[in-house]
């Protein structure tokens, strides 16, 4: 995983060179691309706790939240410029698709949650059932032992 500081070093530069493609009036999809990954890196790491102990809480917090709205402005401006170019039809087929693969995803994470709470309550169950049967044999070894310790009592 990147560090904080690099993504957010990262994430301005891309926003840099987006917003200068836009102002050329330059198509420049690979920068397009990279402002979204950024996008999500940047907003997947400021769900984590901090782990950074030079920085305080605060710091990061308002850091992260500044590159936040910085991304989400980029992200306005390029949709702005699609429109002014007459591709707001693309735009609208982007967010189309973007949405459908975040349910999607979504959607995934949520089948494999369960999957995995289901694993782990079928390993509880199996365990259990483990353990009864060690008792169980646990509890007919005792009862043959006593009863022949009984019997050998009983025929002295």
């Amino acid at each position: 995983m990147i560090d904080p500081i690099t993504l957010i070093a990262t994430a301005r530069a891309t926003i840099a060179g987006v917003k200068q493609a836009i102002a050329l009036g330059k198509d420049a999809s690979n920068l397009y691309h990279e402002l979204f990954d950024v996008k999500d890196a940047v907003m997947k790491e400021k769900a984590k706790p901090s782990k950074n102990p030079l920085k305080s809480v605060n710091s990061q917090a308002l850091e992260f939240i500044q590159i936040a709205e910085e991304l989400q402005q980029a992200e306005e401006e390029l949709k702005l410029s699609f429109m002014r170019r007459g591709k707001t039809n693309l735009w609208m087929d982007f967010l189309r698709e973007r949405n459908r693969i975040v349910a999607e995803n979504k959607s995934e994470e949520i089948a494999m949650e369960k999957a995995k709470s289901k694993r782990k309550k079928e390993m509880e169950e199996v365990v259990e059932m483990v353990l009864a049967i060690v008792a169980g044999a646990l509890l007919i070894t005792l009862l043959a032992w006593g009863t022949m310790e009984y019997a050998d009592f009983m025929r002295k």
